[in-house]
């Protein structure tokens, strides 16, 4: 509180100067950091190239044969694998296929049921409706019977 009452407005805006000047320099400062560091850490190209001296050591042809015999081991677990992977696959796409041929045709039987089902409500509603047609036919010649009997009953 005493801080800010002995200032006076000119001195505030020289030390908010002061901060933003020290910012910018730490700002410069960190950015010059990442150039160096970029120019520094920059990957040169490199060439490997054998001397004759190296190609003429005994031992050279010894480390040639020792990396060939390791590739040649490499692809033959490299092609090992990818046939036994092939075929776990394979018999894996041989299940899967007989097992939805199984489920196709259970799943055919169990259509076929429910259509044999269908079929035979289908038969029996016709029937009940036949019926029930005779019953009403013979239901309309009892009523005009009785209509009859009835009219003449009247008459007479």
């Amino acid at each position: 509180m005493m801080l800010a009452q002995t200032t006076t407005t000119g001195e505030a805006l020289q030390i908010g100067l002061w901060v933003i000047a020290a910012t910018a320099v730490l700002q410069a400062l960190g950015a010059a950091m990442g150039i160096a560091k970029f120019f520094i850490n920059r990957a040169e190209k490199r060439q490997v190239m054998i001397s004759p001296e190296v190609v003429g050591r005994p031992d050279f042809d010894a480390h040639v044969s020792e990396n060939r015999h390791q590739h040649e081991n490499l692809f033959s677990k490299l092609g090992g694998m990818e046939r036994g992977i092939n075929g776990y696959l394979n018999s894996e796409l041989k299940t899967l296929r007989e097992e939805r041929r199984e489920d196709t045709r259970a799943l055919h039987q169990e259509i076929n049921d429910v259509a044999r089902k269908v079929s035979g409500l289908e038969a029996a509603n016709a029937l009940q409706n036949q019926r029930l047609a005779e019953i009403n036919a013979k239901l309309d010649r009892v009523i005009e019977r009785q209509g009859q009997k009835r009219e003449s009953l009247n008459a007479a």
